[in-house]
């Protein structure tokens, strides 16, 4: 249920009842100054119609609220709005015109009674603007609550379009790791041993970081290591990987796993598709607010294009862009038989 807007909170309801109090004073001296009202008649009625009109104000809340168009209908709720109207003008001036009546000289009473549409008036316009008052703070309540859904929605769909691109692991390398185990382990059990430790480090350091976003770039170069020593094994001087990181930039902060389907592009195109010696270098370095890190490998440009080709890019392409809410954080190029991919990365 919506809180009443007034009763809420303390500073509300002072607010309130101040801004009453001094309708009360001013009412007081409209009557007693402009008009033939005593002075005591004066204090009176504005105390009146103040008391009235404070309790009209808190009140016609719990009938905006039960009251709602999307609940009754629009002809019911105005029909309920007349009712209420007419029963709380008739009950006010009643009250008005008996204490008027018993209390005061016969001047004051016949004044209040022959200017009635002075007293009703008021509270007539009161009670309308209560009404559309509280409908509109009941519209705007809603509207906020209808955003903060959006956001929580947009937020969930975000976070599960990450976890999905970020759990796309190709699971040829996995495939192709168990099956060169699987040979290693008759040929050369010492090496097998040595990749099924590496493979269950780098495995490990992805679902530990499952419902992270981000990790620092000393920490996935590490796990690139661990990516590229599995790979050596399995094509052992066909890959020929090196580094060149700025130290400043180690401490930089990135996607989660970002760097390895960058890497996986180049083992997929380039030594797969070479029966010689791929290079793969890695540059990284911070530049002005970002950090810049630059994968180049050979390829061969007259082996055919495989199957899927690009698909790893775009899903990287896809993370950052969710991710920092910016195009063109990843630029790639071909030139010289060199196949370079450049991500962008906003600190």
């Amino acid at each position: 249920m919506t809180p009443h807007p007034i009763l809420k909170n303390l500073r509300n309801l002072v607010i309130y009842f101040s801004s009453w109090l001094l309708f009360i004073v001013l009412n007081f001296v409209v009557h007693y100054y402009k008009t033939p009202l005593s002075f005591a008649s004066s204090i009176v009625n504005s105390l009146l119609m103040g008391t009235f009109g404070s309790l009209l104000g808190i009140a016609i809340w719990y009938a905006v609220l039960y009251s709602y168009p999307e609940k009754v209908g629009t002809f019911n709720t105005f029909i309920n709005h007349l009712l209420a109207a007419i029963i709380f003008i008739s009950l006010q001036t009643l009250i008005l015109i008996s204490v008027n009546k018993h209390l005061f000289d016969p001047s004051d009473y016949h004044y209040v009674v022959n200017h009635l549409p002075r007293w009703i008036l008021p509270s007539i316009f009161l009670y309308v603007a209560f009404v559309l008052g509280y409908y509109l703070y009941i519209y705007r309540v809603n509207l906020q609550e209808k955003k903060q859904e959006e956001v929580r929605l947009t937020r969930m769909i975000k976070e599960a379009e990450l976890n999905l691109l970020k759990s796309q692991l190709n699971p040829h390398f996995l495939f192709n790791s168990l099956n060169s185990i699987s040979a290693l382990t008759l040929t050369d059990p010492h090496k097998a041993q040595e990749m099924i430790i590496l493979l269950s480090d780098f495995l490990r350091y992805s679902l530990a970081r499952d419902g992270r976003q981000l990790s620092s770039l000393s920490s996935e170069l590490q796990n690139i290591q661990r990516y590229m020593q599995i790979e050596k094994i399995r094509f052992g001087n066909r890959i020929h990987y090196t580094v060149h990181v700025d130290e400043k930039a180690l401490s930089s902060t990135l996607p989660v796993m970002i760097l390895q389907p960058v890497f996986e592009n180049a083992i997929k195109h380039g030594v797969s598709e070479s029966v010689e010696t791929v290079n793969i270098d890695l540059k990284a370095f911070l530049e002005h607010n970002f950090l810049i890190l630059i994968v180049q490998n050979d390829f061969d440009p007259s082996s055919p294009s495989r199957k899927g080709a690009g698909l790893g890019l775009k899903n990287i392409e896809e993370r950052l862009r969710l991710i920092y809410h910016n195009e063109g954080l990843l630029k790639y190029r071909k030139e010289n038989n060199i196949f370079e991919v450049k991500l962008i990365i906003p600190q």
